[in-house]
């Protein structure tokens, strides 16, 4: 029996009208859960009954979600297990596709991120790293570097605001609202705010394996207060008539402070400033041209705060070309420094009398869109030169570092997408990169050598099994080989490194607004320090009561009220503030904030 729903409902869904409206009497609130097909425009469906449906319904919670998990995998590829939006704390509004694109620099990540600073987690969303981009796009955020984490994508709101489908990061969700506005003058921005308290007193520390900044896995494990304000003038065109040019710039200012300091001298940073127009080629409207700096096509692992690639920097190129069987990215693009290390510190003056300023970048393709078995692929290709930084001078009295010629290096890397999971995605991603590409960003490191490489593996499932559960796990494996003697590494830095971890957010919401969150996850690494090899393990255990605007695994803004519970081997014991360092675990107990818009 195959009964076919009503699409789209006239009623509110969920209500006793919108129920009465289902086809052969059948009240949707009744089919739980229920599969339809990948068509995800919930305009047309067509819905099958599920052979757990007299069963499920009497389980206890988690065995329902891990019922319905088993029922997904058993299904051909293509169906998609979901829940309708019969319950009070249902969002109708959300979204029902997935995208794989981020869209955002300096703030947080999606699909092609695009938008990260270095040195700090995008835009304070999601997962920030000090001075990585902050905001960026899965398949374009680079989402980068910068100084927050990218935030994850906001679902739940207006929805003359909402992407029609389900982003992947914040970065992602951030570049679909901004193709959705239709403001001459837009503002936008992301806060990051709150307090925490170590069982021992002092203020909390952010826990993460030893030589992995600026990734860590990020529910009540961020320690630092940032803000993203972020200005677009929409110059043409603010409503994207199809037969009209559009012309619009961008600029993303950031703020942070670390830790409870209410005195922070920290200067605000530009993390963006772009122009971009599109349907300037009748022959192809979507083709869209930029120049500046950026969150460039970024990709993130949000409950990581991880970044995986991140080429944001300086530079120009195009986006979207049509190319009949996908679409082409093409850009060339740069990140410098303005400091280098001289006599192990940090010298914001260097300048070499050779090269000048020592830079990094080269060309970034991408192609997107791809048609593959079971979702969609991107596949990218990053030709990077690194400029060496000395020439044997000395300056103020400070020999300079010496370096050979310039190392070239190249990146190539997959993304598979699948966006019909449960109301959420899988994103599977694999990275090989040789001499400066190893990095996989823009940001120069003075001792990348030319036969250093590194491989990154990442898996990422969102889902979003019912209106009152929202769940994201993820695993990372990561092998690093500087391309350094080991007698040339210093104790305080590695030669090889190998780190794995997989964790899982889940919420559980009690009502539309009052939810219960919690984080767990392992780390594991081996690396070499000084000749010495070193191994261990981080536990993490987070307890959050959240306050939020809607029950989506995006929605912002939201209030936690955090305890977070880490456990170490002795392995690391000593990589972490002294006042851990004879002990085996910290507890961190706060308050927190975090909203984008």
């Amino acid at each position: 029996m195959t009964p076919v729903c009503r699409s789209p409902p006239q009623a509110a869904e969920g209500t006793a009208a919108w129920k009465k409206s289902a086809t052969s009497g059948q009240e949707l609130a009744n089919i739980r859960p229920f599969v339809y097909k990948a068509d995800m425009s919930l305009s047309k469906c067509v819905c099958a009954r599920s052979p757990l449906h007299d069963r499920i319904p009497s389980w206890p919670g988690p065995a329902r979600v891990v019922a319905v998990i088993v029922v997904l995998m058993a299904v051909p590829a293509g169906t998609v297990l979901a829940q309708p939006a019969d319950d009070p704390v249902a969002d109708p509004d959300r979204p029902a596709d997935t995208t794989e694109n981020q869209a955002g620099n300096n703030t947080v990540p999606a699909g092609d991120n695009a938008g990260n600073t270095p040195g700090v987690t995008p835009g304070g969303a999601p997962g920030a790293s000090a001075d990585t981009p902050a905001v960026g796009s899965a398949d374009d955020t680079a989402d980068d570097a910068g100084d927050t984490a990218a935030a994850d994508p906001p679902a739940g709101q207006e929805s003359a605001s909402m992407p029609e489908r389900i982003p992947t990061s914040y970065e992602e969700w951030f570049r679909q609202m901004m193709e959705k506005s239709h403001k001459p003058i837009e503002f936008h921005g992301f806060i990051r705010s709150g307090i925490g308290i170590n069982n021992k007193g002092g203020e909390m520390e952010t826990f993460h394996s030893p030589t992995m900044l600026p990734s860590r896995w990020r529910l009540a494990n961020e320690d630092d207060n940032q803000v993203e304000i972020i200005l677009v003038n929409n110059w043409l065109n603010p409503e994207r008539e199809t037969d009209k040019t559009w012309f619009r710039t961008h600029v993303r200012f950031h703020l942070r402070s670390g830790g409870n300091n209410m005195v922070s001298e920290t200067q605000p940073r530009i993390r963006e400033a772009y122009a971009q127009t599109g349907n300037v080629l009748k022959s192809a409207p979507d083709v869209k041209f930029w120049a500046g700096v950026r969150f460039y096509r970024r990709h993130d692992v949000h409950v990581v705060d991880y970044f995986y690639l991140n080429n944001s920097g300086f530079g120009g190129g195009f986006e979207d070309l049509d190319i009949g069987f996908a679409k082409l990215h093409l850009a060339l693009i740069a990140g410098s420094t303005d400091d280098a290390v001289v006599d192990g510190n940090s010298d914001p003056n260097f300048v070499s009398p050779d090269h000048g300023r020592p830079l990094k970048g080269g060309l970034d393709m991408r192609i997107s869109d791809l048609k593959v078995p079971g979702g969609t692929g991107i596949f990218y290709l990053w030709l990077v030169r690194n400029s060496p930084a000395g020439g044997g001078v000395v300056v103020e009295g400070r020999p300079q570092p010496t370096e050979p010629d310039a190392t070239n290096g190249v990146a190539v890397g997959f993304f598979h997408t699948r966006g019909d999971v449960l109301g959420g995605f899988n994103k599977v991603s694999v990275n090989w990169g040789i001499g400066p590409a190893s990095t996989f960003d823009t940001f120069r490191v003075s001792n990348v050598e030319q036969d250093a490489w590194q491989l990154r593996v990442t898996e990422t499932l969102q889902i979003q099994p019912s209106p009152k559960i929202s769940m994201m796990a993820a695993a990372i494996f990561e092998y690093l080989d500087n391309g350094l003697d080991e007698s040339d590494v210093a104790a305080t830095s590695f030669g090889k490194r190998m780190w794995m971890t997989t964790g899982l957010r889940s919420t559980y919401y009690f009502t539309k607004h009052v939810g219960l969150a919690t984080e767990a996850a392992v780390e594991h690494i081996d690396f070499s320090a000084g000749g010495n090899e070193r191994s261990g393990q981080l536990y993490k255990l987070s307890v959050v009561p959240t306050l939020a605007t809607d029950t989506s695994f995006w929605g912002r803004p939201q209030i936690r009220m955090f305890a977070t519970a880490w456990f170490w081997s002795d392995g690391i014991k000593n990589d972490f503030a002294s006042q851990h360092a004879d002990d085996k675990y910290a507890i961190n107990f706060g308050v927190h904030a975090e909203s984008w818009w």
